[in-house]
């Protein structure tokens, strides 16, 4: 399990790549919650 802290464009890319390899991932962020609709990458 890692904890990712942050989700720019590093903690995301982290996040996503461990997850890909099938490592449990949390990431926290402190901002607001951005919905899928409203994403942009």
């Amino acid at each position: 399990m890692v904890l990712v802290v942050g989700s720019g464009a590093g903690g995301a890319t982290l996040a996503r790549e461990l997850a890909i390899r099938g490592i449990d991932v949390t990431v926290i962020e402190r901002g607001p919650c951005v919905k899928d609709s409203d994403a942009f990458l």
